[in-house]
């Protein structure tokens, strides 16, 4: 009599196949899953350094434009969407991106110690891919995003302080010297002569002395007044003190908002021991109490 039945061997080997088929099925589609999202975050990374760049290049611009030295940064980024300081309203900056790796449009601001921001980072927590750096990106380590920085062109030294966990430029505090001349390339030697340069050392200003003396007693003995080749150089502009007194008010207000009123009270204290060190005319040693965020 024959039966219908497969034999118990062979369903035995059936079941091996389709669990067999069923693991690499599922194999392929884990190593799907990483190959795809290695891409992803690959794409997000190009990403971002594009949106950094974008950021330094804004921020460099914004500094290059201004008509008084020396040049400012910004203190907020949306003063690079609408620069309003000259007639001509300027944008810098088409807006303010969101983070790839956060998709929101808050960034890790670089501040000076007066509040100016010199660059951005991201505040994602993701490991990057990358290991190098790239043109406009500087890598400080490979453990979050957080240690890509994208600086402006003549950004200071960048630290971070290890209790805050956030990135901070070292610069000096912005100084004003009225009617001091403006410092350029290659007028060393001019400005030393002229305008009486006390950090030259004594055998430079005994010949700056002897240049001088020489001179008048040529033009005495002549009885002529040869002009000089050399224009007559501008006195560096004082800081604008409406302007200062304005950027110091908008930040004092943004730590108001984002902080809390004794913050506030602080940072407006500073802003005007500063206002009043401007108005008379001094150098602004005061710096703007500002809390990093």
């Amino acid at each position: 009599m024959i039966s219908g039945a497969c034999p118990v061997d062979q369903r035995g080997f059936t079941y091996l196949v389709v669990i067999f088929l069923v693991a690499l099925l599922g194999v392929t589609s884990l190593a799907t899953g990483l190959v795809w999202r290695f891409e992803q975050q690959r794409a997000r990374e190009a990403e971002l350094v594009f949106i950094g760049r974008e950021f330094a290049r804004a921020i460099a611009s914004y500094r290059a434009v201004a008509e008084t030295a020396p040049q400012p940064w910004p203190r907020t980024l949306d003063a690079l969407l609408r620069d309003s300081r000259s007639q001509t309203v300027r944008r810098h900056l088409r807006k303010i991106y969101r983070d790839p790796f956060t998709h929101r449009a808050e960034w890790g601001l670089i501040r000076t110690p007066d509040g100016g921001i010199v660059g951005v980072y991201s505040l994602g927590a993701g490991r990057p891919i990358r290991r190098v750096e790239a043109p406009g990106l500087t890598v400080r380590g490979n453990a979050t995003y957080e240690e890509w920085l994208f600086l402006a062109e003549g950004a200071p030294g960048v630290v971070r302080d290890a209790r805050q966990g956030i990135w901070m430029a070292s610069a000096p505090p912005v100084k004003s010297v009225p009617g001091a001349p403006v410092s350029r390339p290659g007028e060393g030697a001019a400005q030393s002569i002229a305008g009486g340069d006390t950090s030259s050392s004594p055998a430079a200003s005994a010949a700056a002395g002897t240049s001088i003396g020489a001179a008048a007693g040529s033009s005495a003995v002549t009885g002529s007044t040869t002009p000089s080749n050399t224009p007559p150089r501008k006195a560096a502009p004082r800081t604008d003190c409406a302007r200062l007194a304005r950027n110091d008010a908008s930040t004092c207000t943004e730590v108001t908002a984002r902080f809390d009123a004794e913050s506030g009270a602080a940072c407006q204290a500073s802003a005007q021991a500063r206002a009043a060190q401007c108005e008379s005319g001094q150098d602004i040693t005061v710096q703007l109490a500002v809390r990093y965020f």
